[in-house]
C-alpha cells in the first residue's frame, strides 16, 4: 500500500496540533492514490485567518491577521512529469464606473401647450457637470497557474477587480495533479508562502499600513504566528511493493 512520507510536515494539518494550526495563516493537506507508474494527488489548501480581540471596559473590537494571497509550489525530482493539473481560475465580475464630465454649451427646455406648468424649465448652463455610471463585464483570476519544466506554481489572490480594496483570502481551496515518475524514486518538494501579511478589519478589508504598522507593535507579544516567510518541505511515496 503506498505511503506519503515529509520530511517536516509543519504546514500539514493532519500533523497539526489545535494551537498551531491557530498560529498558521496557511495549511494544507494532501492525499492521493498511486496507479501505476502515476500518483493522483489531492491538496487542501487551507487559509485561516488569527483572531485579534482589543478590549476596552465592556467595548470590544475584533481584528484578524491575514494575508491577501499565497503561492504554492509544487517541484518533482528524478525524471518526475506532470500529466496534468489544476489550471487558472477565470471569473465575471460586473464592475461600476462612473465618469464626471462637463457640457460645452448652454441649453434649456421649457414645455410649451395648453397646459402650464409652474417652473417646469430645465436650463443648463456651459461648464455644468454630469456624472454617468457604466457597468462593465471584466475578467479575475483569483488563481493563476504556471508550468514550468518539472514544476507547478499556483498563486492565490484577492483581486483588485472586484473590490477597490484587496480582501483578507480565507477558506479552502482544492488543487490536484496526475504526476508520473520514470523510476521508484518518487520524490518532490512542496512549497507554501503567504504574501502581503497584513492585519483586516470585520469586513476583511485590510487596515491602512500606518495603523497596522501601529497595531503590530501594540501586538507584538501576543500575537503568536509561526511559519511567517513560508516553507519548503520534502514528500516521498513509498510503495512497500515496490521491487529494487
Amino acid at each position: 500500500m503506498p505511503q506519503l512520507e515529509f520530511s517536516l510536515p509543519n504546514l500539514v494539518a493532519t500533523f497539526l496540533n489545535s494551537d498551531d494550526r491557530d498560529q498558521n495563516l496557511i495549511m494544507m493537506d494532501i492525499t492521493g492514490d498511486l496507479r501505476g507508474k502515476t500518483w493522483r494527488t489531492e491538496m487542501d489548501i487551507i487559509f485561516k485567518p488569527i483572531d485579534i480581540t482589543l478590549r476596552s471596559g465592556p467595548c470590544r473590537i475584533d481584528y484578524y491577521l491575514g494575508c491577501t494571497g499565497a503561492k504554492v509550489k509544487m517541484d518533482l525530482l528524478d525524471n518526475g512529469r506532470f500529466q496534468s493539473w489544476t489550471p487558472d481560475e477565470e471569473i465575471d465580475v460586473q464592475r461600476k464606473l462612473r465618469r464626471t464630465s462637463s457640457r460645452g454649451f448652454k441649453f434649456s427646455a421649457k414645455p410649451k401647450g395648453p397646459i402650464e406648468v409652474g417652473g417646469a424649465e430645465y436650463a443648463i448652463d456651459r461648464g455644468a457637470n454630469f456624472e454617468e455610471e457604466n457597468v462593465v463585464n471584466i475578467k479575475a483570476n483569483p488563481r493563476i497557474t504556471t508550468k514550468a519544466a518539472n514544476a507547478v506554481e499556483w498563486i492565490f489572490k484577492s483581486p483588485r477587480e472586484i473590490a477597490a480594496v484587496r480582501k483578507m483570502v480565507r477558506g479552502n481551496q482544492l488543487l490536484s495533479a496526475h504526476i508520473e515518475w520514470e523510476h521508484l524514486n518518487r520524490e518532490g518538494k512542496i512549497t507554501l508562502r503567504t504574501t502581503d501579511i497584513r492585519i483586516f478589519d470585520e469586513n476583511d478589508e485590510a487596515l491602512g499600513w500606518a495603523y497596522t504598522i501601529a497595531l503590530r507593535y501594540f501586538l507584538r507579544r501576543k500575537m503568536k504566528l509561526q511559519n511567517k516567510d513560508g516553507l519548503t518541505f520534502n514528500f516521498k511515496i513509498v510503495d512497500n511493493g515496490d521491487q529494487a
